[in-house]
């Protein structure tokens, strides 16, 4: 008996319906680890929430966001992070205790550490790398809107060893809340040797902090900055080193600018009690934010800019309601 195979068309239109189904397959799968991502990326951020929480226990105050100068007066800048402060109570705390504070990030006694990576420091979905090295991080904590005319961050941290910050900030000075104020955020990790237009780029806004310059007009700074030469980047290794507490390079953020728009520094370089580095993300739509009462919230890109700048305040006063973002 013959034996009747395939035609010509009949194969062709199998290969046509197993293609329709790979196509509907894999934005399925894609999307379901992106939500794996981003539930270890919400994971992560609370664990620096609860950390945050302990620090506070076991120390009566939040860590600080930086020092201004050496620890009793030894050694070089004490620059280290708040994510380096609390090490302890992300289960790390050997690292912790490898650290020499009487030197700086960048010596040699804290090269080890400098270099170790850690996944508690990385947002799974980001999959950049700023530098050649392992401490990178996407986790920046969130020191307020804005220091003007010399005044205090307003933010929920201090930096250590200036005159105009102080006193030291505990839970009990969070006027505004703990549920409503927030602590740490994430953002895009630089791109090593890629220049080119990007949430991953610092960019030379060309200001300086001044005296009666608003949040508004700094914003408007940089996105001018960004829309005159979006190749102008000064800086694409952002989140290069967690130890590190400069803002952009590994310490912190502000909320000047809305989730996932341009970044830009303060004039031509880094710090670490004001920046116009904000927050942003690969999750669609917007960024996972810790809160000082250890909870995680994903806030949408288009938030109101005086929402978003209310939950970076400590004690503003502002009213926030929880549909707001």
């Amino acid at each position: 008996m013959r034996r009747r195979g395939f035609t010509l068309i009949e194969l062709l239109v199998v290969i046509a319906i197993i293609a329709v189904l790979i196509a509907l397959l894999l934005p399925a799968v894609q999307a379901a680890r992106e939500a794996a991502r981003r539930s270890q990326c919400i994971n992560n951020l609370k664990q620096f929430g609860l950390a945050i929480q302990n620090y506070n226990d076991g120390n009566g105050c939040i860590p600080p966001n930086s020092n201004n100068g050496p620890p009793a007066g030894v050694g070089p800048t004490n620059d280290f992070s708040m994510k380096a402060r609390v090490l302890p109570f992300l289960e790390q705390a050997p690292l912790y205790n490898a650290l020499n504070m009487s030197y700086s990030t960048g010596s040699n006694e804290n090269a080890t550490v400098r270099n170790t990576r850690l996944n508690v420091m990385v947002c799974p979905s980001d999959p950049n790398n700023p530098t050649n090295t392992d401490g990178m991080t996407t986790y920046p904590n969130n020191i307020g809107v804005i220091r003007q005319n010399g005044a205090a961050i307003d933010g929920p941290a201090d930096k250590m060893g200036q005159s105009s910050d102080g006193p030291t900030i505990t839970l009990a000075t969070i006027t505004d809340g703990t549920s409503n104020t927030m602590i740490f955020s994430e953002w895009i990790m630089g791109k090593i040797g890629i220049n080119s237009p990007g949430l991953w780029q610092v960019y030379n806004a060309g200001i300086a902090e001044a005296g009666g310059t608003t949040p508004d007009q700094y914003r408007q700074a940089c996105l001018q900055a960004y829309a005159a030469n979006p190749n102008g980047s000064v800086f694409t290794q952002k989140g290069k080193d967690w130890l590190l507490g400069a803002c952009g390079w590994g310490g912190c953020y502000s909320h000047i600018m809305p989730p996932n728009q341009p970044a830009c520094w303060y004039g031509t370089g880094s710090n670490t009690d004001h920046t116009i580095v904000g927050a942003s993300s690969y999750h669609s739509g917007g960024v996972n934010c810790a809160m000082l009462d250890g909870s995680v919230k994903f806030v949408k890109s288009t938030v109101n800019k005086d929402v978003w700048r209310a939950l970076a305040t400590r004690a503003g006063g502002e009213i926030i309601s929880a549909d707001a973002f």
